[in-house]
């Protein structure tokens, strides 16, 4: 019996290892690829200098970016920038392109060329891609964030935000209860992500505890769902429209707060487990780094059966948990999910992405930074494109990762939570007087 037990396991770790090289040639052809894609991308690089660059300067391509970086000051979706980043343009964008001070003709133009494109086809994850290996990830990140920022569509949510942000984090006691938005029977149902009990240590955010602590100072009643942190989108999903239909039998109204697959777990509850008429009392829903499309970091695990096998064995072994719900994080089967889920109109979507350049990654978001990159701009995890609900108002957190490890995070979370509060019952008086105009007629 032993050796038969011996025999099964040999046969089991020669077949793992020869997927493995199997899979390693693949993604060694994927390399050789991008490679060749890079090489033949026009990408710009000029040497670093302090003097200015004239028009007429001869334009280098060049398909690496120094090691060192490139340090940038100015603004970028209206909040001011100091990073380091991955390539001249990138600078050249934020100081000169963005500010007025274009000197640079070639440049110039390719931007003009490419906000065009986003500005008609949206933050595509395929046009980033593009971006990315014309100019650089950093490039493409804050051309996505100065598109983000300057699309009409959600300019009025952008700010109702940045006035409410500028109230909490002024400390002004009076003020804030002053302008506090009402809130009779609204509750904010906060869902965190996968292991977030497990990341706890390291990211204190990520339970909500201190963003639900200081919304109940402020007199806004919130509450944390504790989904399984390995369960599938299906367990969670339910759980999600399980406690939906309680506190619609409480006769409260929800707004919705969900992070990385916590997100996925409300898409699935909204568009799939809740018949319409359940989800009236669900005001809006705030995504915030959501994967609602999946994870590229899940694809690169889960397409090598020895990282899978490793990764499986490490989750039980050291968190006595199991890899479900993190399976179906892969890209393609989270896109064919959301397409499959149909997010009620009424209910109001407010996407807040993470945008960092690579010179801002904490080091748990730098993990895989450099792995996703090869995708385009991402914030450790997700593609930005891939965070961004297309149905949904979106608003940028430039210089934070997945994990948003923002000392004002809390603050920020309320000053959030009041805007999306009082943009909606802004919404209905407007709707209201719409239909007492019509009735009246």
């Amino acid at each position: 019996m032993r050796r038969s037990k011996v025999t099964v396991t040999i046969g089991m770790a020669v077949v793992l290892f020869l997927l493995t090289l199997i899979q390693n040639e693949a993604d060694a052809g994927r390399r050789r690829r991008v490679r060749a894609r890079r090489a033949t991308a026009s990408r710009v690089e000029i040497p670093k200098t302090t003097a200015p660059v004239a028009e007429s300067s001869s334009v280098k391509s060049c398909p690496e970016t120094p090691a060192t970086g490139y340090t940038v000051d100015g603004a970028v979706a209206g909040k001011p920038i100091h990073a380091t980043v991955d390539s001249y343009a990138a600078k050249y964008f934020v100081e000169n392109y963005l500010s007025g001070n274009r000197i640079n003709a070639n440049l110039d133009q390719r931007f003009n060329d490419a906000t065009a494109k986003l500005a008609e086809q949206g933050v595509d994850r395929y046009l980033l891609l593009d971006l990315r290996y014309e100019f650089s990830t950093d490039t493409a990140a804050l051309l996505a964030a100065n598109q983000i920022y300057s699309d009409s569509t959600n300019r009025t949510f952008r700010e109702v935000s940045t006035r409410e942000e500028e109230i909490v984090l002024a400390g002004d006691a009076e003020q804030l209860e002053a302008t506090a938005p009402a809130s009779d029977n609204v509750v904010f149902v906060f869902v965190p992500g996968y292991m977030w009990r497990e990341l706890k240590p390291d990211v204190p955010s990520v339970d909500f505890a201190k963003e639900i602590e200081l919304l109940k100072s402020q007199g806004l009643a919130a509450e944390l769902l504790p989904v399984d942190q390995y369960g599938t989108t299906q367990r969670n999903g339910q759980q999600v429209a399980s406690r939906m239909a309680e506190l619609k039998a409480a006769g409260k109204r929800v707004i919705l707060v969900s992070t990385s697959k916590g997100s996925a777990d409300v898409v699935v509850a909204l568009g799939k487990y809740m018949p319409l008429e359940d989800t009236r009392h669900v005001l809006g829903w705030i995504n915030v780094n959501g994967a609602i499309r999946g994870s590229v970091v899940a694809d690169y695990v889960f397409e090598c059966p020895l990282r899978m096998a490793v990764g499986g064995m490490v989750m039980r072994r050291r968190f006595g948990g199991h890899m479900f719900g993190a399976l179906e994080m892969s890209t393609s089967e989270s896109r064919r999910r959301l397409r499959e889920s149909s997010i009620p109109a009424h209910v109001e979507i407010i996407n807040l992405v993470g945008i960092p350049m690579s010179g801002q990654l904490s080091d748990r978001g730098r993990r895989y930074y450099d792995r996703v990159s090869e995708l385009g701009p991402n914030d450790g995890s997700i593609l930005t494109a891939d965070a961004i609900h297309p149905a949904g108002k979106t608003i940028v957190s430039v210089g934070f990762d997945h994990y948003m490890f923002d000392p004002q995070i809390s603050q920020k979370s309320l000053a959030l939570c009041r805007a999306t509060l009082r943009y909606l019952l802004e919404k209905q008086a407007r709707q209201q007087q719409d239909d007492d105009a019509v009735a009246s007629r």
